[in-house]
């Protein structure tokens, strides 16, 4: 039985520097989405504190969804390198 090719992943000529770029664009985004949300979190549970219940467990419930969003996204490329190599 013949096998099956399995190449390495090979980045097209003259494509890295573009990806590189690409790639650091997402990340920076995801940075300041998630300063953001956890700033606006932070903001809920402050006034949400009194008479407002809801509104502060809704701030934490979304605290831990950026958490967990960034957590992913700084484990997306080690991820990536499981399915793929």
């Amino acid at each position: 039985m013949a096998l099956i090719p399995n190449p390495k992943p090979a980045i097209p000529p003259g494509l890295g520097p573009i990806a590189d770029t690409v790639v650091s664009w997402g990340k920076w985004a995801v940075l300041a989405a998630g300063v953001v949300g956890l700033l606006i979190c932070a903001m809920q549970i402050i006034i949400g504190r009194r008479n407002r219940n809801a509104m502060a467990a809704d701030g934490v419930a979304g605290a831990v969804w950026v958490i967990g969003g960034l957590a992913l996204a700084a484990s997306a490329a080690g991820l990536v390198g499981v399915f793929i190599l």
